[in-house]
């Protein structure tokens, strides 16, 4: 089985690649962010953007923009290892 998870909640965006499972761990967003050459924001940004009511929705679109590179990166290689097992 495979999973993409995105969420935004309360100002925390989060997202998990593959399903947990017995000898399957998924990754998450903020880790494989770090394996980004020059990601516009860090994971701290993923969870306090609206704390920065005058800088939030051009924050908030960098993450997504963040995501978006962190999915045509990592995602298809995670997916297919996840299947594999």
């Amino acid at each position: 089985m495979e999973e993409v998870e995105l969420s935004d909640v309360y100002g925390r965006v989060a997202l998990r690649i593959g399903m947990s499972s017995t000898d399957v761990v998924h990754k998450s967003g903020t880790k494989l962010l770090l394996k980004m050459e020059h990601p516009r924001t860090d994971f701290l940004d993923w969870g306090h953007f609206t704390l920065i009511p005058e800088e939030g929705k051009a924050l908030y679109e960098d993450i997504l923009l963040d995501i978006r590179n962190i999915l045509e990166r990592f995602c298809e290689d995670i997916l297919k290892r996840t299947l594999r097992r």
